[in-house]
């Protein structure tokens, strides 16, 4: 079978790599992004991401390193609910080196809800009106005896 130059040369195009932390907006609203992790220099909390309607991109490209990353997001026509891993953040576009004395820093102190990665490298979280992740949930560790 012959391939045609263009059909070759396609071959040789590199492929995307599907590893990192990736966001997917699928909700009708705009939607800003911050997260938080362990970085080298202490707790770490980054932002603003800003997604239109059906739009996916990473805010952390390649093999993830960590075991848990945080995550806030924020609309004007949606609200989240939010656990209570504290982090610093600010309106405009920040990274935040700590995650203490956020006000008298001149930062405010909000929560962030937590991605346990395990042994995964990559991840997605997909946003909907009540956001939910893509991972499929852990099996229980005990199975109930049949009756």
């Amino acid at each position: 079978m012959k391939l045609t130059f263009a059909a070759s040369a396609l071959l040789l195009l590199p492929i995307p790599a599907l590893a990192g932390l990736e966001f997917c907006n699928e909700t009708d609203a705009n939607v800003s992004i911050a997260i938080g992790y362990k970085g080298p220099d202490g707790w770490t909390s980054e932002g603003w991401w800003n997604y239109v309607p059906g739009e996916c991109a990473n805010v952390i490209g390649g093999d993830l390193p960590l075991s848990h990353y945080y995550w806030r997001a924020e609309s004007k026509d949606i609200s989240w609910d939010h656990e209570r891993y504290m982090f610093c953040t600010t309106t405009e576009s920040f990274t935040i080196v700590g995650d203490e004395n956020c006000a008298d820093r001149g930062y405010d102190r909000e929560g962030f809800n937590e991605i346990e990665l395990g042994d995964r490298t990559s991840y997605t979280m997909t946003l909907t009106a009540s956001a939910r992740d893509e991972t499929p949930a852990k099996a229980p560790d005990t199975v109930p005896a049949p009756m």
